[in-house]
């Protein structure tokens, strides 16, 4: 399962918060055997998210269907379940009151348990 918040405000005039929550598959395209450093391969995920737009004032508030796929690579640290990952990702807004369409980069900490 996914759960993000999002907050962005670059000033007081123009903002975005999103709250949604989904789902992410990976497909690896080498093992990820204990003691593995490096995995990388595909995956994808999809959330159902609650947006709020703030732009030079004006807000919009809408709801829909983020989607997003492509590559990524996960680097364990020191041979443990812990994961600096990177993602190059093509990215699919679909809202009731606008569409977005981009790629998306990510890194982050992904641990196993």
């Amino acid at each position: 399962p996914i759960a993000q918040i999002i907050y962005v405000a670059p000033d007081s005039n123009n903002s975005s918060t999103t709250l949604g929550i989904g789902g992410f598959f990976d497909y690896n395209l080498v093992p990820n055997a204990p003691g593995a450093t490096d995995v990388y391969g595909f995956g994808g995920d999809a959330e159902i998210a609650s947006v709020n737009v703030k732009v030079a004032g004006t807000s919009v508030s809408t709801s829909g269907l983020g989607l997003n796929g492509g590559a990524f690579y996960k680097y364990f640290l020191f041979k443990s379940d812990t994961a600096l990952r990177f993602d190059a990702d093509l990215h699919v807004g679909l809202f009731d009151k606008y569409t977005e369409t981009g790629l998306k980069f990510l890194a982050g900490i992904q641990t196993y348990f």
